[in-house]
């Protein structure tokens, strides 16, 4: 699709944003958190998933995730006529005196703020915990136009969302008793591979590399106390 290639041509490997309810070929529901329903979408081993919120068939809200990229999005009647600068104005809940203003480019019908995911962005910690979310922009014809969502299970969400990324990437992860593992830290880890018969611990060091988990010869507990 155009804007798949588009994407791409950005550098970033990022699910579509397309209208709510429109799923790409191959992509399939993860499950859901409050109102919002979470979709996973594989391509030639790339994963994104995303979460949306539907108020209207003319007003809706995007979470998406990939291991680079984070984004958000909304669509809202006229939303088509925002000004060339696509300048939005976001707060969250009644705190306009603290909004910023992110260009949003008019992707689809819908307008799309990205933001990497080696670069800190507190937008993202706001969705997750505050208790709605406004939109103000200028559309030609109509002035300012506000739209405002309720974030209510967006918590939950941004981490189910997330973890349906991190699931696909890595299955494997599940069936092993991982040993200080944090998502998104890179470098060696220890996994726990059971005992030997006269009962010391046995531990496997693994290391991360392209969101695979790759291990080295095993070593007894006993062995690393030497």
């Amino acid at each position: 699709m155009r804007l798949q290639t588009m994407v791409r041509q950005l550098g970033a490997v990022v699910l579509i944003l397309a209208l709510p309810g429109l799923l790409h070929a191959g992509s399939q529901e993860y499950g859901k958190a409050g109102p919002w329903t979470i979709h996973r979408h594989v391509d030639g081993g790339e994963v994104a998933c995303w979460a949306t919120l539907n108020t209207d068939p003319n007003t809706s809200l995007i979470f998406d995730y990939t291991m680079e990229v984070t984004s958000l999005g909304f669509s809202a009647p006229r939303i088509g006529a925002i000004g060339l600068g696509y300048e939005v104005e976001v707060w969250f809940d009644n705190n306009r005196a603290d909004s910023q203003v992110l260009t949003m480019p008019l992707e689809g019908e819908m307008l799309v703020y990205r933001s990497p995911n080696n670069e800190p962005d507190g937008i993202f910690d706001s969705f997750a915990n505050r208790s709605k979310i406004s939109f103000n922009f200028l559309a030609q014809g109509w002035g300012e136009l506000t739209t405002t969502f309720s974030l209510r299970g967006s918590n939950q969400m941004v981490d189910r969302t997330i973890a349906c990324v991190q699931d696909a990437r890595a299955p494997a992860a599940s069936s092993l008793e991982w040993v200080g593992f944090r998502p998104g830290k890179y470098g060696p880890h220890l996994v726990s591979a059971g005992a030997t018969p006269d009962g010391w611990p046995v531990y496997v060091p693994t290391a991360w590399c392209r969101a695979a988990f790759i291990p080295a010869p095993s070593i007894p507990a006993r062995a690393m106390l030497a």
